[in-house]
């Protein structure tokens, strides 16, 4: 843990140790020296050398990585840039053996070095031993940590296969997965699978997933499947991938392992936790390690899986202890020596039967590990230095001083000096003092720290200085301070030994008391005018005019002296000259704050913004960065700069705003309260309340803020539940006198209001509205749901109506009453019927069975006795709820169902009418007693394969025929479409009524006819004539093919050009191939197409559909052709009396052929 200071706004709310101002602290605090001390060139500061980046322990395992090479890195620092060595070390009594790796001595380029990076290609043996780097330069050596080559394997599975496990059900049991050999430990990664055929008969992996199954559980540490209580669907091939942890390379995936349950009489085994069970990993955790439990055992499981339960040292767990995996794994993080003790764990059944609990002792060891590090130290000549070094690790580290590369032990033994004293050895704290500091005692100073599990060192600079007095870095800089404002002149001289200060005004001496610094408020305090700090700056308490002039600070040490001045200036009181000021404002009104000092040219002045002690954030375009929805705060730039702008200002907006302004020296602050006037806020508590026996409710509430305005009435709006949200005013200017107020606890004051009219047994909502001098304010929020009184049914079903239906039934149909209507719970309906000419009525009262059209009609079916067919009845229908029945419907007569119809169609003739199309006739039969009338016919028709009569044609007949059903009692022929050409179909006729159909009429066979003209007339040519208003058309007739009726004659088909089709007229020529248009008007353009016809209907329609229009001689241009990507423009002119031209557009378009 690090203690700094931290740079924030005087007014934010930090935790500290210790507190002040930024200005306080750069003129109050004592610079310590740094490695720059007494080098005047910044650019180019002499360094030792320093290890930036520490070297680390490199795994080498080509088999599973591919990678032959080992690389060391060691990256240093220094000035002159440090040359880097790399040596073997072998660890002693006497402190580590080192050789140099000399890249040269090796052949073949097993060792190449390149700067502080060393590569080891195939490393043998012989490179076993521990490793560290050495950097060195002018000003001394440092040693790095010791590192190693860390040799890891892994070896593939034996391939021999793994005999079948048979395991009786309800017992619990383990596969392990074997791993094959490796190194390290606790490198392993498992993935358990399970293989299976998929869907397309293909063998497939599966990855086991725990959390689905929880009868399993996959042990990572120890590489097993535990299986808790085994059943007959564990049974199949097993199989574990193991690869290493956190690094790319190869994997290997076990022999499968066959596992087969039987059925057995085997009781449910008492649960009991696994000899191997509970552990944890990696199996020897170090200090700051996250480590992971498991725990498993057997047992029965139900519903739910087995409960875990955990301890630690016989109390619940750390809380940092992170559970999962249903209770059987716990990982802690970071792990210290106060996590150390005993893990234990319990298992119970759903019954409760419990386990004997079994626990793992959890011990850490800690690598070498620095608490506190020496520091760089520049002290004066003849000075004493102590250098304190702290360490932790378990074992015990021991601490050893080194100079430069040397162990100190050995350097004084070749260098006696008795103004060296350290301590060092088996302890947690090591010391090292210099007594009378030479330029001789300048190296690298370095604490080595080791144990049994690694070896760490730190290094440290130590020059002694000796320097005259001077101001080259730090010169004094004028100043320039506000009246009645504190003023700090910074002389900071760099000397060894420290430099006296003396200060001067004018030329003259200044005789100074010393400073006093309060340390709870973090503020300075002088007996004078101006006075010496203990850094020995000169502090001037509250300046004035008198104050101006030039101040020189002289150092003087035993090696010369130096000095440097400044110019103090002192510039007058910042002004406010237009301020804000609180006043009252509309809601959605435009306010501005204003906000400006006096200008002056002495200084930089800043404002700032602030909302009830928050400060506004202004983006690039002076908006307020917080983008409110409805309101916006601005800070224009330029000539307004330092007035707040609020647009279209809120409730939310009411605050006290304060304008900062800031300059250089000092802070002024001016608050304006805004209070912000509107329609009323929104009422709340609102509680309906049924009054007891009547329909009347009472509602309560508690007024809003009135922003300003009394509130004056009230708005009350109701919305039912459970359907889409529609508020409907219930109550409309409610005013205050219709108002009850009532005084509840704690003086709380709320409003009471009855009211009614609401549809009964329904539920509601309630909100409310409050209106003042402003306006209408926003609605409350919603009220419970209440629910209004039930009532019997008001108002009587409408529509009854009926008949139809099935054989011997009463259909009878109504429209249903609305929902908000049924007034109350258990509503049903009752209905009454009786024959027209009985007296007595029947009654039914029970649930509909079928609703009709969306839910517009309700209908019932009663059955009735016989020989009631198709006579008249009257009914009558009422609602009723738990609260009693409605009123009646009116009385309406119906009738109930008809018989069957007895008698089929007679006389069934059937003539071909085209290709497609057959044309039907039939007489209607009579109509029997209760038959009813008739509704309609069906003909029945399908493809002639085998005579209409035969067995075959039955058959033919339930499985290919097809219905046309036509409506209406009087119709005796029909058209059946949509037939194949030239194909036999047997036809029959049978007619239906509201009960069904009657038998089908005797069947007859017709034929269609061949197809109509599939080619259609080519060459079609339009010219004029000596008849007004004329044209002549001719064509190309047409080649009738074998499939195709004999063609009967030719029409001409015209209509206005954008108009419909359906208006066309038909020319028919008969079998000519030239005809005439009469009657076609000037200037206007028609649509015009030929084509043949026959009995099989009418052929194609010539292509392209040709475009004409009669034009006058006098704008005709003859022989003028206009050609076009899609019509031709062609003008044709006659010199008759009633001259004409005839203007053709040929359409490059197909247009789909009709039928008119």
């Amino acid at each position: 843990m690090k203690w700094m200071f931290n740079l924030t706004a005087d007014t934010d709310l930090n935790y500290f140790i210790c507190e002040a101002s930024k200005r306080t602290i750069s003129e109050t605090v004592t610079i310590s020296r740094s490695a720059d001390f007494g080098q005047s060139d910044l650019t180019n500061v002499y360094r030792g050398p320093c290890i930036i980046n520490q070297p680390t322990d490199q795994l080498y395992a080509p088999a599973v990585t591919s990678v032959n090479t080992v690389t060391f890195t060691c990256d240093v620092y220094g000035d002159p840039f440090p040359k880097v060595s790399w040596y073997f070390t072998t660890d002693t009594a006497q402190g580590p053996q080192r050789t140099l790796i000399d890249p040269m001595s090796y052949t073949n380029g097993k060792v190449t070095q390149t700067g502080g990076i060393l590569t080891i290609n195939d490393p043998d043996n012989t490179f076993d031993n521990k490793i560290d780097c050495q950097a060195d330069n002018d000003y001394g050596s440092v040693i790095s940590r010791q590192v190693q080559i860390i040799r890891g394997r892994l070896d593939s599975y034996n391939r021999n296969p793994r005999q079948i496990k048979r395991i009786a059900d309800n017992t619990g049991f383990m596969l392990d997965c074997e791993p094959p050999a490796h190194s390290p430990d606790d490198t392993l990664v498992y993935t358990f699978y399970i293989t299976r055929k998929n869907d397309k008969g293909e063998t497939v992996d599966d990855i086991i997933q725990s959390q689905l199954r929880n009868n399993i559980f996959l042990s990572h540490n120890l590489g097993l499947i535990g299986f808790s209580i085994a059943s007959l669907k564990d049974s199949g091939l097993y199989k574990c991938r193991v690869a290493w942890k956190g690094i790319a390379g190869t994997s290997y995936n076990s022999p499968e392992i066959p596992l087969e349950v039987y059925a057995s009489n085997t009781i449910y085994p008492v649960p009991s936790i696994n000899d191997k069970f509970p552990n944890f990993k990696p199996s020897n955790p170090f200090l700051g390690d996250t480590i992971e439990f498991e725990c498993f055992g057997y047992g029965e499981i139900k519903q739910n899986p087995l409960k875990y339960f955990w301890t630690w040292n016989g109390k619940a767990l750390p809380s940092k202890a992170v559970i999962s995996d249903f209770e059987r794994r716990v990982r802690l993080e970071n792990i210290q020596f106060e996590d150390e003790g005993v893990y234990g764990c319990t298992i119970e059944t759903m019954d409760g039967k419990i386990s004997q609990p079994r626990s793992v002792k959890l011990t850490i060891n800690a690598k070498p590990t620095f608490v506190v590090k020496p520091k760089n130290q520049y002290p004066d000549i003849g000075s004493t230095i102590t250098l304190t070094c702290q360490a932790i690790g378990r074992p015990l580290v021991t601490v050893q001083w080194y100079r430069n590369d040397l162990p100190l032990s050995k350097w004084l033994m070749k260098n006696p000096d008795a103004r060296y004293n350290y301590t060092e050895g088996n302890i947690t704290t090591a010391l090292f003092t210099i007594t009378g500091m030479k330029t001789t005692d300048n190296a690298m100073i370095g604490c080595n720290i080791y144990n049994t599990f690694g070896r760490e060192s730190a290094y440290i600079e130590l020059f002694a200085v000796s320097l005259k007095p001077n101001f080259d870095k730090y010169p004094l800089l004028n100043k320039e301070g506000l009246v009645g404002m504190d003023v700090i002149i910074p002389c900071k001289p760099e000397g060894s030994p420290a430099p006296t200060i003396t200060w001067s005004f004018n030329g003259g001496t200044l005789t100074l008391g010393p400073t006093n610094f309060d340390q709870i408020l973090g503020k300075i305090s002088c007996a004078g005018d101006i006075c010496i700090m203990p850094n020995r700056n000169l502090f001037i308490k509250s300046v004035k005019t008198s104050h101006i002039g030039m101040y020189t600070c002289t150092a003087v040490n035993v090696l010369g002296t130096a000095s440097s001045s400044a110019y103090l200036d002192v510039i007058p009181k910042l002004e406010i000259s237009n301020f804000p000021v609180g006043r009252r404002v509309q809601v959605n009104s435009n306010v501005y704050l204003p906000c400006q000092a006096a200008g002056t040219p002495y200084l930089d002045i800043d404002y700032d913004w602030y909302f009830e002690n928050v400060r506004l954030k202004f983006d690039r375009m002076d908006l307020d960065a917080r983008r409110y929805d409805k309101s916006q705060f601005m800070r224009p730039y330029y000539r307004y700069f330092g007035t707040l702008k609020i647009f279209n200002i809120q409730f939310y907006d009411e605050a006290n705003y304060t304008c900062r302004v800031t300059t250089p020296f000092a802070v002024e602050v001016i608050p304006a309260l805004i209070q912000v006037l509107g329609p009323p806020g929104v009422g709340g508590g609102i509680t309906v309340t049924p009054v007891v026996g009547t329909v009347n409710h009472t509602v309560e509430w508690t007024d809003g803020y009135d922003h300003g305005s009394p509130i004056l009435w009230y708005r009350l709006e109701v919305s039912r539940v459970n359907v889409q949200q529609e508020w409907i005013i219930l109550l409309d200017k409610i005013n205050k006198t219709s108002i009850t107020p009532i005084n509840k606890q704690n003086n709380l004051v709320r409003n009471q209001l009855s009211f009614s009219g609401l549809p009964a047994n329904t539920n509601f909502r309630l909100r409310l509205f409050a209106a003042n001098s402003f306006g209408l304010g926003e609605p409350s929020s919603q009220s419970e749901v209440f629910k209004t009184e039930a009532i019997p049914p008001q108002k009587s079903p409408q529509n009854v109506t009926g008949g139809g239906g099935k054989v011997g039934t009463l259909v009878i149909r109504w429209e249903p009453l609305l929902p908000l209507e049924e007034n109350g719970d258990n509503f049903e309906y009752e209905i009454q019927y009786k024959e027209a000419k009985e007296v007595d009525w029947i009654s039914y009262t029970g649930f509909l069975n079928k609703s009709l059209d969306n839910g517009k009609y309700l209908q019932v079916t009663r059955d009735l006795p016989a020989n009631k067919d198709y006579l008249p009845f009257e009914v009558k229908v009422r609602a009723v709820n738990i609260k009693g029945a409605g009123p009646w419907s009116a009385i309406s007569t119906i009738t109930s169902s008809s018989k069957l119809p007895s008698f089929a169609p007679l006389n069934i003739n059937a003539d071909s009418l085209n290709s497609t199309a057959i044309n039907v006739q039939w007489a209607a039969p009579s109509v029997g007693q209760g038959e009813g009338p008739i509704q309609g016919y069906h003909i029945v028709y399908w493809m002639r394969v085998s005579d209409c009569k035969s067995q075959a044609a039955s058959y033919d007949r339930l499985n290919t025929s097809q219905r046309l059903t036509l409506y209406g009692s009087d119709l005796v022929k029909g058209i059946i479409i949509g037939l194949q050409p030239d194909k036999y179909y047997c036809i029959g006729v049978q007619m239906f009524n509201t009960a069904g159909d009657s038998l089908e009429s005797s069947f007859v066979d017709q034929t269609t006819f061949k197809m109509p003209p599939q080619n259609f007339p080519t060459i079609v040519r339009l010219n004029s004539t000596n008849t007004p208003h004329q044209i002549q058309v001719t064509w190309n007739g047409v080649r009738v093919m074998p499939e195709e009726e004999s063609v009967d004659g030719y029409r001409i088909r015209y209509w206005l050009s954008g108009g419909p089709v359906r208006t066309a007229l038909d020319v028919d020529v008969g079998l000519k191939v030239t005809g005439y248009i009469n009657d076609l008007q000037y200037d206007v353009r028609y649509n015009m197409r030929i084509f043949a016809y026959s009995r099989g209907g009418n052929g194609k329609l010539s292509n392209p559909m040709d475009q004409f229009m009669l034009i006058p001689k006098s704008r005709c241009q003859s022989n003028k052709v206009i050609e076009g990507p899609d019509v031709r423009y062609v003008f044709v002119c006659c010199s008759c009396k009633n001259t004409i031209s005839i203007l053709l557009l040929s359409l490059a378009v197909i247009v789909s052929r009709f039928v008119m």
